[in-house]
This record gives C-alpha cells, sequence and structure tokens, in this order.
C-alpha cells in the first residue's frame, strides 16, 4: 500500500482534477469485486499478463492467467519488479517491451 501512496498521492502518479478520495459507501463494492467472473468462458481471445515478481498483486496475475479460457495465453514475471514499478520509467519500458511484439502479432496478423 506503501508504494501505491508513494505513486498516487505524488506528481509521479497524481492526475492534476483527483482529490486522491475515496467514498466509505465505496468500500463494499470494491470489496467484492474481484475481476475474475467469467474469465473460464468468456476470455477466449489471445492473453499476455505482465507481473513483477515482487508485486503484492502477482497472485491475480497468476490466477487469471490459470483460470482463463483462452488456449493463447502468456504469463510473464517481471524479476525484481513490484507492482507500481512497472506503470512508468525502466519498468514500463520493459513492459512495452514485451507488449509490442504480442500486439503486432494479435492485432496486425489476426
Amino acid at each position: 500500500m506503501q508504494q501505491a501512496a508513494d505513486y498516487y498521492l505524488t506528481a509521479r502518479g497524481r492526475h492534476p482534477a483527483s482529490t486522491n478520495q475515496m467514498l466509505m459507501t465505496s468500500i463494499s463494492t470494491l470489496a467484492s469485486f474481484t475481476g475474475f467472473e467469467g474469465a473460464d468462458t468468456f476470455l477466449t481471445q489471445p492473453l499476455l499478463i505482465i507481473a513483477g515478481s515482487k508485486a503484492g498483486s502477482l497472485w491475480h496475475s497468476q490466477q487469471l492467467n490459470d483460470s482463463a479460457a483462452s488456449r493463447d495465453k502468456t504469463l510473464v514475471i517481471m524479476p525484481d519488479a513490484t507492482h507500481m514499478v512497472l506503470y512508468d520509467g525502466e519498468g514500463a519500458t520493459r513492459a512495452a517491451d514485451t507488449l509490442a511484439p504480442f500486439f503486432h502479432t494479435h492485432l496486425m496478423h489476426g
């Protein structure tokens, strides 16, 4: 959570129009949302997931990779990267270098 605060509450990731406030009435909706429902049936498109080896959210990526119905799926784990490291700077460049060939293959020729 500290890394998220360091990103979203500083000039590095904060949007100028954001108040950086969350409504307390949103917590139950946020807590009950997983995003995995239906992946085993509907997520049939080619899938590339990029996660950091030190990301607290790594398990989300692993679970989605395991449950997605896609027959063409790849999980790339970036060594020594946290979740926020992949948002900008060298981490984002490393992620983009992985994404570019995937997009070229699946958007240009598919």
